[in-house]
């Protein structure tokens, strides 16, 4: 079966019509806009490269630029940094909209460019929608040199994502054509407004949303909104809206789905003005890089992880068990 007749049956099992952004579709033909496999493929593998926990791809953007991106799953649209650098190399017609992430300032301000083509390895993206940034407003400087911007919802809305952390290979399938493997630890996971959510209990209280965010370099992240003081918390890192202030707590467990993970670091994040994160907390890189392999499925509406060894369950870093 190729890679066409796969998604044909897609579409017959269970109506899913994929659609593209607004953003994108204004200015591209639907039939044609949003990424596909280069050679009729099933599925591909691209080599990537992890920095602080998170995923780095590279891409080639409108056949030019060489840039490497951060594979975000609380992302809508791909993010460049660098303004000034990119800004001459777009033609097509573009306007200023908001960029909100994680962090305790107003969401800075981006420029919409529209059609650009984005290649990565066996896949290609036509009529992609680009946001381009002032990068004093994005990432540390030190992080500036190495990442160009992010990606996301455009590559998880079209193909199901296995991160292999063990072969450091980002593995894209078709949907129609993915099986999860047997073993794998599969928990429920739901996509609202093009970002993926699980439903997570820390320390036994009542299950809250917690968004999965491959973006984050921290394992848990909870909000505590009128919770914790700015005044009691220290500096733990930046985003998009600015610097991030919060109190680590460790040995702390949380459940989803089935499953218990124990002895997990969980940082309470204090007043965050955050349009990205409507949701009470996030589950991030740090703990997602505990196992061999993540898939993320948002045609299946699963997360699946993938057991590293005996060692990850009984350590006394890190121990899995079934409730």
């Amino acid at each position: 079966m190729n890679a066409s007749e796969c998604f044909k049956k897609l579409l017959a099992a269970f109506g899913i019509l994929f659609f593209i952004l607004s953003v994108e579709s204004s200015t591209a033909n639907a039939s044609t806009a949003g990424f596909y496999f280069k050679d009729n493929l099933q599925s591909t593998g691209i080599s990537f490269e992890t920095w602080d926990n998170l995923v780095v791809l590279k891409a080639l953007i409108n056949e030019k630029y060489s840039v490497n991106l951060i594979l975000d799953t609380g992302i809508s649209s791909i993010i460049l940094f660098s303004k000034s650098t990119f800004k001459s190399y777009y033609d097509s017609y573009h306007r200023e909209i908001p960029v909100a992430g994680l962090g305790t300032g107003s969401p800075p301000k981006g420029i919409l460019t529209l059609n650009n083509r984005i290649d990565i390895n066996g896949i290609r993206g036509d009529g992609i929608g680009i946001v381009l940034m002032n990068d004093a407003h994005a990432l540390p400087r030190n992080i500036l040199k190495k990442i160009d911007g992010i990606i996301g919802y455009q590559l998880f809305s079209r193909f199901v994502v296995k991160i292999n952390f063990k072969e450091s290979v980002l593995e894209l399938n078709e949907p129609a054509c993915f099986a999860p493997k047997q073993n794998d630890i599969a928990i429920p996971l739901s996509v609202e407004m093009t970002r993926p959510y699980l439903n997570v209990s820390v320390n036994g209280s009542s299950d809250e949303y917690f968004l999965l965010d491959t973006g984050c370099s921290f394992a848990v992240l909870q909000f505590q909104n009128g919770g914790v003081k700015k005044r009691d918390t220290k500096p733990i890192g930046i985003g998009l809206n600015g610097r991030i202030y919060g109190t680590k707590r460790k040995n702390i467990s949380f459940s989803s789905g089935k499953y218990d993970f124990k002895n997990q670091e969980v940082i309470r994040v204090a007043d965050t003005k955050s349009g990205k994160y409507r949701s009470s907390g996030t589950v991030g890189s740090g703990f997602l890089r505990q196992f061999d392999s993540v898939t993320i499925d948002y045609f299946g509406g699963m997360l699946y992880l993938g057991k590293k060894g005996t060692e990850l369950f009984i350590s006394a870093s890190s121990i899995l068990k079934d409730l």
